[in-house]
């Protein structure tokens, strides 16, 4: 079991936070970014930790996984995202900041792209057996 809702902080203070759903999978080698240098407005370098304010402003924000969700193997997520309850991200997926998502969809691709929708009837049921099958084993265990 992991946490629901990891922060993310930089040197002074909590920027943003990665949370997940039930049902939330993430695959192999999956990388969310809260926080991203701005590669068209900014210089990219480490900076000083005593340099006074040069006008850095890296892009930064939530990454929130609703329920029922999914990210494919070696995707990664760019901050400010909101994946929708349902909505599966396929392998080798970019998703970047701020992108848009229709619920109980299947996305995939760089750039990523809708390319089907999710039976949202089949999940759901699967989801309710899974969570009956689990509730029974609690019982017996007791």
């Amino acid at each position: 079991m992991f946490p629901r809702s990891v922060r993310v902080l930089d040197r002074r203070r909590a920027v943003a936070s990665v949370h997940a759903g039930d049902f939330c999978s993430l695959s192999s080698g999956v990388k969310i970014w809260c926080v991203s240098s701005d590669f068209v407005n900014d210089i990219v370098c480490i900076l000083p930790p005593d340099i006074a304010d040069i006008g850095v402003r890296p892009i930064e924000g939530d990454v929130v996984m609703k329920d029922y969700t999914a990210v494919g193997a070696n995707s990664v997520i760019m901050p400010r995202n909101l994946v929708p309850e349902g909505t599966v991200i396929g392998a080798l997926s970019f998703v970047p900041p701020s992108f848009v998502f229709e619920p109980w969809s299947v996305y995939a691709g760089m750039p990523i792209r809708q390319v089907g929708k999710r039976n949202r009837a089949a999940v759901t049921r699967q989801a309710a057996q899974l969570r009956q099958h689990m509730a029974d084993r609690v019982r017996q265990a007791r």
